[in-house]
Formats: structure tokens, C-alpha cells, sequence
């Protein structure tokens, strides 16, 4: 995945990118570099996604593309769920509310999963142009909702309650 560096400029400067009021809460100047950081592999995510839509590249093509970009964000998930949400569910201790919105997280990541491994198998079955592109658009629609309430809740709860220090040792 490549990270589209006129974003993160453009996000320190104020100036919001396409979709932004979706998840402006962490576009703002002046944050830590570690949400401006997420904030770029999320708007990758959606970039990306938007192109495997849009491609009239061969299926060939369309599928090295979409291993790459399916890796990429199951790694990302993942490292969310194995380094990102423990020490944050172990600082929320005792804030019901909260921990919600971090459980939501892991809960939204687990419907995402089913949604990759049917567009895994569309490709291996040579399933049709027109199902794949369903699948391709049930995951914007389930990925795109998933990162807008991570970016609107989890994201700013995390940086308000975890230490620069403690976010590096994270990433």
C-alpha cells in the first residue's frame, strides 16, 4: 500500500481530504503524529478500495492488487486487536462507556473478516465481475463505516488516555 503524502500535508495544515467529514476528529492540526499516521493508512484503505472498484485492469491485475491491499489491512486489523486495544481496555478499567467503544472495534473487525475471505474465494472460484464487485462494495461499505467510528470515537479516546511513549511502544 502506498501512503498518499499530500494527505498527511494536507491534514497538518488543516485542510481536510475528500471524506474528511466522515472522520474530521482526527484531521485537525497539531495531533500526534502516531493519529496522523492512522489517519493516512485509513484514507489509504479507502483510496485503494476505490480503485479496486473503479480498475478496468485485467482480473490478473485486480487480483495482485487486491492480496496486497487485502494483506495490508488484515495486518493492520490485527495489530489493532493484538497491540492497540489491550493496553487501552486495561487503562479504561472501570469506564463502561468507554470500553464500548473499544469492544465495538474488535466487534466491527470480525465482520469485516468474512467479507475478505468471500472476495478471497470470488477470486479463487473465478467468480463473476459483477459478484466480486458486490463483495468489493459490501467492504467499502462495512470498511468505510468501521473506520469513520474509529477515527470519530476510538482513535481520539486513545490518544487522550495513552502517553506518546506508550503509543510508540505500540507501533
Amino acid at each position: 500500500m502506498i501512503v498518499d503524502v499530500s494527505n498527511i500535508q494536507r491534514a497538518t495544515s488543516g485542510e481536510l481530504p475528500r471524506g474528511a467529514e466522515q472522520h474530521a476528529t482526527i484531521r485537525r492540526g497539531g495531533q500526534s503524529s502516531w493519529l496522523l499516521t492512522n489517519a493516512a493508512v485509513h484514507e489509504a484503505f479507502r483510496r485503494d478500495l476505490d480503485q479496486l472498484l473503479a480498475t478496468t485492469a485485467s482480473r490478473r491485475a485486480v487480483r495482485a492488487r487486491w492480496n496486497v491491499f487485502c494483506g495490508q489491512l488484515r495486518f493492520h486489523l490485527g495489530a489493532e486487536d493484538a497491540a492497540l486495544w489491550p493496553p487501552v481496555q486495561v487503562k479504561l478499567t472501570g469506564e463502561p462507556a468507554d470500553l464500548a467503544v473499544i469492544k465495538a472495534m474488535g466487534d466491527e473487525h470480525r465482520l469485516i473478516e468474512p467479507v475478505l475471505t468471500a472476495i478471497d474465494e470470488a477470486f479463487t472460484v473465478n467468480g463473476s465481475t459483477e459478484h466480486l464487485r458486490e463483495l468489493l462494495t459490501r467492504l467499502q461499505t462495512t470498511l468505510t463505516s468501521h473506520l469513520a467510528h474509529e477515527e470519530a470515537k476510538a482513535l481520539p479516546l486513545v490518544s487522550e488516555i495513552m502517553s506518546t511513549g506508550e503509543l510508540e511502544r505500540v507501533v
